[in-house]
This record gives C-alpha cells, sequence and structure tokens, in this order.
C-alpha cells in the first residue's frame, strides 16, 4: 500500500510494520510483513528495509528475516559487500551478502545490498549449538566498558535474558578489572584467541569506523566457556578518507559516540605486548594473502561491471557513470595504500597506554596518574593532559602540556567545585595518541 509505506518513510524512527507483496524473479508472489530497519541511516532519504517471511518461506538464507541495506553513504555499492567477503576468506565467522536490485510499486528503486540475518539460523547453518549465546552490540554505549548498561544497549539473541546478560555483565568486570599482569593469560583461557587477534586485525585494515562501541556481536560457547566477536554493519569500512585511521583507537570517534569509553577488548589488546605483537603479525599475514590490490581486484571488476548499468537509476541515490568509477578507483587506491599507512604506524607511533582511574572525589589537589608509553624510534616523549566539565570537550578545556614524567597535579584551589572529565596524550614531537581510557572522570569537593 503506497500510503502505508510512505508513512513508514515519514515515521522511520518507528519500527512500524505494515503488510507488502514481493515478486521474485520466479514470478512467485510472497506477503510478507515489511519495516525500516537501521540506526543513523534512517533519516536518509533511501532507507534500509526488513522483511519478515512467512513461515514456510526461505529467501538466500534459513533466516525467516530478510534484510536489504540502503547502503546510502557508499556510492560504490561495495564496500559492505568486500568486507563481507575478505572476513569469511579470513576464517571468520561473518554474514553474508548480496546485491539485489530492487522494484518498489513497479518502478526500479536503487541498488540494495542483502545482509544475512545473526539469529538461530545464522549459528545452525553454521553448525554452531543454538543454545550457545549471542548478544548484538545495539546502541551506541555497547563498548563493555564499565560505563556500558548491558540491559539497554545489547539484545539477547537467544536463551533467557537472565542468563545471557549474566554471562555477558561478568565478562564486563572481568574484561575491566583484570590486572595487566594476568590480562594476557585470561585473555588466552576465555576467548578464542585466534579469531579475536583477527577481527582485531581485520578492523585495523578495513579502518572499519563503526564498530566496538555497537555494530558487532558477542558470541558464548557454553561448552568451550570462550568468546568470539563477530562482525556487523561494516558500510563504514574501506572510506579513502580514513587510510590513515590511527590503529591505537578502536573506531573512528564519529560524533554521537566522541564521549563514550573505548572498549577494552580492543583497548587493552594493544596495550598488552604479546596480544599486540600477535596483532601486527596476523596483519602481515592477511596483507600478504587477501588484502591486497592484486587479490580483489578481480571482484571489484566484476562488481564494477555488473553494477554500472543501474547506479544512474537509483532512484534517492542517483549518480553519473564517472562519479561511480572514480570512488571505485579510490577504493582500489585504498587497498594500495592502506597497510603500509598502518604498518608506518606500528613502526613509528607513540605506543597506546593506560590511565588510572582516579579516585573518586578530591578534597585536596587532585593527582593523576597513569603508565608510560614507548616509542618505537626511541623518541623522547611529553604528555598532555585535558581536563573540562563537558564530556564531549566541546567547550572550555583546560590544558596542562610537555609533561615529562607520567603524573600531573592540579591545584584544588584552581578549579571550581563538580565533575570534571580528562584525557591524556602523548606525543613524540611528529605522531600523537590519547591514552586508554579516554573518558575517566573524577568530582572535585
Amino acid at each position: 500500500d503506497v500510503d502505508e509505506f510512505n508513512q513508514i518513510y515519514r515515521s522511520f524512527r518507528q519500527d512500524t510494520w505494515i503488510r507488502a507483496e514481493i515478486i521474485l524473479q520466479s514470478e512467485n508472489r510472497v506477503v510478507v510483513r515489511l519495516r525500516i530497519r537501521g540506526d543513523s541511516s534512517r533519516k536518509l532519504s533511501k532507507k534500509s528495509l526488513k522483511l519478515k517471511l512467512p513461515s514456510d518461506v526461505r529467501l538466500l538464507s534459513n533466516s525467516r528475516m530478510f534484510n536489504l541495506n540502503a547502503e546510502f553513504s557508499d556510492l560504490t555499492f561495495m564496500r559492505q559487500y568486500l568486507a563481507t567477503k575478505l572476513f569469511q576468506e579470513s576464517g571468520h565467522t561473518c554474514f553474508s551478502s548480496k546485491h539485489i536490485l530492487l522494484h518498489i510499486n513497479g518502478t526500479f528503486d536503487g541498488i540494495y545490498l542483502w545482509i544475512e540475518n545473526m539469529d538461530n539460523a545464522f549459528l545452525q547453518k553454521r553448525g554452531f549449538n543454538s543454545k550457545n549465546l549471542l548478544y548484538k552490540a545495539t546502541r551506541d554505549g555497547a563498548n563493555l566498558s564499565l560505563s556500558d548498561d548491558i540491559e539497554r544497549n545489547w539484545e539477547c539473541k537467544n536463551g533467557s535474558e537472565e542468563v545471557a546478560y549474566a554471562a555477558l555483565k561478568k565478562l564486563q568486570i572481568d574484561l575491566n578489572n583484570t590486572p595487566d599482569s594476568l590480562y594476557y593469560n585470561w585473555v588466552r583461557k576465555t576467548f578464542d584467541y585466534d579469531a579475536m587477534i583477527n577481527i582485531l586485525s581485520m578492523n585495523m585494515l578495513i579502518s572499519n569506523s563503526s564498530t566496538y562501541y555497537h555494530n558487532y556481536y558477542m558470541y558464548y560457547d557454553i561448552h568451550s566457556q570462550k568468546w568470539q566477536m563477530w562482525p556487523w554493519d561494516m558500510d563504514k569500512t574501506f572510506c579513502y578518507d580514513k587510510i590513515e585511521m590511527h590503529y591505537h583507537r578502536g573506531s573512528h570517534r564519529e560524533r554521537r559516540s566522541a564521549s563514550l569509553p573505548g572498549n577494552p577488548i580492543m583497548e587493552r589488546a594493544i596495550i598488552c605486548e604479546p596480544i599486540f605483537n600477535d596483532i601486527q603479525k596476523r596483519t602481515n599475514e592477511l596483507q600478504k594473502t587477501i588484502f591486497n590490490i592484486q587479490y580483489v581486484t578481480p571482484t571489484i571488476d566484476s562488481l564494477e561491471k555488473k553494477l554500472m548499468e543501474y547506479v544512474k537509476y537509483d532512484t534517492k541515490r542517483s549518480q553519473s557513470i564517472e562519479s561511480f568509477q572514480k570512488k571505485v578507483n579510490r577504493l582500489r587506491e585504498f587497498f594500495i595504500l592502506r597497510y603500509d599507512n598502518l604498518k608506518y604506524q606500528f613502526d613509528h607511533y607513540p605506543r597506546s597506554f593506560a590511565i588510572h582511574r582516579p579516585k573518586k572525589s578530591f578534597k585536596e589537589d587532585i593527582k593523576l596518574t597513569w603508565e608510560p608509553s614507548f616509542d618505537p624510534d626511541a623518541d623522547s616523549l611529553v604528555y598532555n593532559v585535558y581536563f573540562c566539565a563537558d564530556p564531549k570537550f566541546k567547550e572550555n578545556v583546560t590544558t596542562i602540556n610537555n609533561l615529562k614524567s607520567t603524573q600531573c597535579t592540579i591545584e584544588h584551589s584552581s578549579i571550581e567545585k563538580g565533575r570534571y572529565y580528562f584525557k591524556v596524550s602523548v606525543s613524540d614531537g611528529k605522531h600523537k595518541i590519547y591514552g586508554y581510557d579516554s573518558c575517566h572522570s573524577f568530582k572535585v569537593d
């Protein structure tokens, strides 16, 4: 119904299901339920859709849920497809994807990407026990930091919520509180270690700028008692403007997530020397095998040829053939340049470092401390401390510069009473990085 469809487009924030009929290439007709899906993409003119199939109908997978992503921000329509393909070829558990040409009420609407739903059917298809626990990091803030509200930010995809949340909450506590001296052995015991190294390495290579604070899954195998992290919603990958995205930050600090704490899975991994060494080794292996221009060129060339005749007819994201080809060439450049940039960061940037949690409140001078960083080139390092009452660090930020030691004292009399947020950076004179965690706070009484 045109009116119902237009209504859910206007009320895109609501998960309102409407009746629809899909006509397959075989001309078979199937009655389905349909709604808008996604997070930030809902406000865009071309919206992603979720279909619920009848119990006796399956399309492309064993799940009743059928996801169609608009890929509005990706003028190549290739980024998420390539990310899923490379994740699978790296040996990682990942959803499948496929390009779909969608007509709505008889009119060609555009190129969409079918995204396999991750649910019990997904687990069963891959030989996983559906009684194991699967969680989706749904809302911004689902980063497993101590401030992550598990029951608000996460979805239990199977199992009873009480049991599922209990397991995830235990992981959250252990991730944040296991001492550095025990952390490596704890990780080996708690995670499928090779899978953990692989996803962290892959996310670095593809510059996945929309993960670790949402858009990923955590899977817990009850029998082995080990965790895995699985990717989700990877349209913000392979972006040309993120060729230089820093490895030391888990994800690009988008405006809505700028004040969120870091994800300890990622942040503590790069601080822990043996884990970080394994990440560097794995990125090198991936670059030699699947993450290079020679390997991906046949796939990119094939997709370019297949999609080219339809891009200018995409009704809500039309572009010229020339624009499409330019974006595809930028995609090729990403594969040529990204690993070298990442390797340069490994070899020359100061290492990330841990910032100590301060006392909750101070009635005397405020003392902030952190672990020392390390510079691969043995350059001299200086630290800067930033603090303010704004958790997003946009207003009235006070900076204490050029500290040589790993501590800073702020005179109690120099600042007003209230809650303050602080972060610490380190610089070798050429490269600056921020320590973990960049969202600590303290109160002045």
